[in-house]
């Protein structure tokens, strides 16, 4: 099983930088613009001149970083630079300051990413993140109908910067301060975490992960993810109670990476004081986010409607290797306890269709997206042996 947690974290030396970011920029702020959710990660499109690709919106990154692998033609730099042009949305940026190199990979081949889209442009605005209605906005915006108001305001200042070298970047970079720090109750116990949307889940420092395991709640290892240059597998395990300036989330997906160990430790030596994890994906993805970067607030609408309540782990019991255009969609994993291992799925089964979508073209996202649905509900996987089977959606991950 496969889940992306597509963070472009550099671990940086402390050192001195301007806390603030300019940009020069045209076109109207405060427009929607279209975004893919790939697990709880929002990425946009975007331009470097003629040439198109796609970037991740990570709080987590301090810089712009563009894989000229991906922007053909756009005559990126080999490290730090400047580009004429950039454009998103609406908005054109000009003579952007922006790293050229591949730091970044994507869990699923079928949504190629050609970069991150860090705090060199987002610290300049208020951005909006719309997980529901698939939406990023730089500027002010009223937000959508489907929200509670005002929400709830937490005060942050940035943190960190400095200047370092990046493995396979030419020359030193120097970052802004860009880390937002903010307090985390963590089933009842306060931490300090990192908001970072280019994480799917909540990140937790391995000894923190263990000591909420030692309940003997469940948990999921070996789960894919994608970091910066390199690919790992986690664990995963539902967490009771998560309290972001006093709004709860409560059976949200955390994960432990030990290869992020020292990127956490990085952000701790930069920032100058302990982190315990990230605040990702399954907790931001209940609200409305505002990161109001000028303003100093991260603002958190609840959704009230027009919205799942499961995620990726309340699901039919398999795991499923997507079709790569010769071998078709196979089932990888069958997961002990769950409906469909009562119903004698097999690793090895190929698996056609899904409720009546057909799996020949779709990619790890799709697939995990058709698996996924209300705990109790049930899903029709068409098999390779032409036959229907009617299997019921499980909490995979129970508390």
């Amino acid at each position: 099983m496969r889940s992306a947690i597509l963070a472009c974290l550099l671990a940086l030396g402390c050192g001195s930088a301007k806390s603030g970011v300019t940009v020069d920029v045209a076109g109207t702020q405060g427009l929607p613009i279209p975004a893919t959710n790939v697990s709880d990660i929002l990425v946009v499109d975007l331009s470097v001149g003629d040439a198109h690709a796609t970037a991740v919106v990570d709080t987590g990154s301090p810089i712009v970083a563009l894989d000229p692998s991906s922007f053909t033609g756009a005559h990126l730099p080999n490290g730090a630079g400047n580009i004429s042009t950039l454009t998103l949305g609406a908005l054109t940026f000009t003579n952007q300051s922006v790293v050229g190199a591949n730091l970044i990979a994507s869990p699923d081949p079928s949504i190629p990413i050609g970069g991150s889209l860090g705090c060199g442009i987002l610290c300049a605005f208020a951005v909006s993140l719309d997980y529901r209605g698939s939406t990023v906005t730089l500027g002010s915006a009223p937000g959508p109908a489907n929200v509670a108001s005002p929400g709830t305001s937490v005060p942050f200042s940035l943190e960190g910067g400095g200047s370092e070298t990046i493995s396979g970047v030419p020359g030193s970079v120097v970052f802004p301060a860009s880390r937002i720090a903010v307090s985390v109750t963590v089933e009842g116990k306060p931490y300090s975490f990192i908001v970072d949307t280019g994480s799917s889940f909540m990140l937790l420092r391995q000894a923190l992960f263990t000591s909420l395991v030692a309940d003997g709640r469940a948990q999921i290892g070996g789960i894919g993810t994608a970091t910066v240059g390199q690919e790992s597998t986690s664990a995963v395990t539902r967490l009771r109670s998560v309290v972001v300036g006093g709004e709860e989330v409560t059976g949200l997906v955390g994960n432990d990476d030990s290869s992020l160990e020292s990127v956490l430790d990085g952000i701790a030596s930069e920032v100058g004081h302990d982190v315990d994890g990230l605040v990702g994906g399954s907790f931001l993805r209940e609200f409305y986010v505002t990161v109001d970067y000028p303003g100093g607030a991260l603002v958190l609408r609840r959704y009230t409607a027009n919205g799942p309540s499961y995620d990726s782990f309340d699901r039919v019991g398999v795991a499923v290797t997507p079709a790569n255009g010769t071998t078709p969609a196979t089932v990888s994993q069958v997961f002990p306890g769950t409906d469909a291992a009562s119903k004698g799925l097999a690793v090895g089964d190929l698996v056609l269709a899904i409720d009546g979508q057909p799996l020949a073209t779709l990619g790890s996202t799709a697939v995990n997206a058709l698996l996924s649905g209300d705990v109790g509900s049930s899903k029709t996987l068409e098999l390779g042996t032409m036959t229907s089977v009617s299997v019921a959606v499980d909490d995979i991950l129970p508390l």
